[in-house]
């Protein structure tokens, strides 16, 4: 059985760019605002079920409050995969 090995150097356009650690920061800043903004809906559910659910009982404002957070939790994990 032979074997044979290529070894070529990637082509100067493939090459990773030298900000690469630019848009490597700014994209990780960007989630990091991005979870943020979920960690705090979610810590102040109640707060907004009291206000934006006032119509209903408690524990339906809580469970609608929550089920705005779990849309919107799905939509930005879909937020890629859609095509215009």
């Amino acid at each position: 059985m032979a074997s044979t090995s290529a070894t070529t150097a990637l082509p100067d356009d493939l090459e990773a760019p030298q900000d690469a650690w630019l848009v490597i920061g700014a994209s990780s800043l960007g989630t990091v605002f991005e979870w943020y903004d979920f960690y705090l809906y979610g810590l102040l559910a109640v707060i907004i079920s009291a206000q934006f659910f006032s119509g209903v009982n408690d524990t339906t404002g809580f469970i609608f409050a929550l089920a705005a957070f779990a849309e919107a939790a799905g939509d930005q994990s879909g937020e890629n995969r859609r095509t215009a």
